[in-house]
């Protein structure tokens, strides 16, 4: 077991990582939009607002 000598100071008992409520709420939610690309618990996708909707030519 590995122990440090903290001499008269108690130690840390805190958990090491902690996380912000707005950190929280993005881990929560079950689709994020990242860089152009929605994240979702099915897969990543491109944003569809991103996207924009080529015409396609007629042929005459």
């Amino acid at each position: 077991m590995h122990r440090i000598n903290t001499r008269d100071a108690a130690p840390v008992t805190s958990p090491p990582y902690r996380v912000s409520s707005a950190k929280k709420e993005i881990i929560r939610r079950d689709r994020v939009s990242y860089l152009g690309h929605v994240v979702s618990t099915r897969g990543i996708k491109p944003d569809s607002q991103k996207v924009e909707a080529v015409p396609a030519e007629t042929s005459e």
